[in-house]
C-alpha cells in the first residue's frame, strides 16, 4: 500500500476517492521495448502490453527522503560502490585535465586549487565509506547476508581505488607546491596526463602507481597495440 501511495486511503472516508490519483506513485518509463511475438507458421501476433516498460523510475512525493533526514555521508554509503567509484574516476580524470590546461596557461595557483578541492571531495567520500558510523548508516539499508558480503567487497575495492586517486592528486599538488616549474612541466604534466587517461579508460600498462596497478590487466594488450599503430600512422 505504501509503495503505491495509497496507505492513507480509508473506506470510511466519504471523499476517499477524491485526490486518489494525486496520491499514487508515478512511474516514468526509462526504457521500453517491443516484445510482441509473431508466429511465422500461423501468421498471428501476440503481445502482453502495448508499450511494455523494461525499466521505470518511481517518483514518490509523499514518503520522507532517507538521504535528507539521515546522517552525513549516507548518500555515499547507500549508493552502489561501483557507481560511486566510476563517478569519482570520471571526476578526477576531468579535474586533472582541467588543471593541466591551467598549467599550460601558467595559471599554477588556480590549478593547485582545482587539485586540492578535488582531493577534498575524494577524502570526504572515503571518510563516509570507512568512517566510525558506517555500520549505523548501513543499517538503514536492508541486505541479505550474501548481498552484504558482495557489497562489502565492492566497498573495499572502491576505497582502495579512491585512496589511489588521492595519492595521484597528492603527487600533483606536491609537485606544484615544491618542484621547480621547469621540472614539473617536464615530468609532472606527463604524469597527470597519464593518470587522467588511465582513470578515464580504466586501462594501464605498468604497475608503477596504485592506480596503474588496479587497471593493469593482460587483456589490455590488444587495445595498446591498436593505439600504438594509430600513433605510428600519425607520425
Amino acid at each position: 500500500m505504501q509503495r503505491m501511495g495509497i496507505q492513507d486511503l480509508s473506506l470510511a472516508d466519504s471523499d476517499g476517492a477524491e485526490g486518489f490519483l494525486e496520491q499514487m506513485v508515478e512511474e516514468i518509463g526509462v526504457f521500453e521495448a517491443d516484445v510482441s511475438f509473431k508466429d511465422p507458421v500461423t501468421g498471428l501476433s501476440t503481445s502482453r502490453l502495448a508499450n511494455p516498460g523494461v525499466l521505470t523510475l518511481e517518483i514518490d512525493t509523499h514518503s520522507t527522503d532517507p538521504l535528507t533526514n539521515g546522517p552525513p555521508g549516507l548518500a555515499a554509503v547507500v549508493a552502489e560502490p561501483t557507481v560511486t567509484r566510476r563517478r569519482l574516476e570520471v571526476l578526477v580524470s576531468e579535474m586533472m585535465t582541467r588543471s593541466l590546461l591551467l598549467i599550460s596557461r601558467k595559471n599554477y595557483g588556480q590549478a593547485l586549487r582545482v587539485i586540492t578541492e578535488t582531493r577534498r571531495i575524494i577524502d570526504t567520500v572515503v571518510q563516509a565509506l570507512n568512517g566510525p558510523n558506517q555500520s549505523k548508516r548501513r543499517s538503514l539499508v536492508v541486505h541479505r547476508s550474501n548481498q552484504r558480503r558482495v557489497r562489502e567487497a565492492a566497498n573495499q575495492r572502491t576505497i582502495s581505488s579512491l585512496m589511489a586517486m588521492m595519492s595521484d592528486l597528492d603527487i600533483l599538488s606536491e609537485g606544484l607546491e615544491h618542484q621547480h616549474r621547469s621540472s614539473f612541466d617536464r615530468d609532472g604534466r606527463n604524469f597527470g596526463a597519464q593518470q587522467a587517461m588511465i582513470l578515464r579508460d580504466q586501462k594501464a600498462w605498468t604497475t608503477r602507481t596504485d592506480t596503474e596497478y588496479l587497471y593493469f590487466r593482460d587483456d589490455n594488450a590488444a587495445a595498446f597495440t591498436a593505439w600504438s599503430a594509430s600513433f605510428a600512422s600519425m607520425r
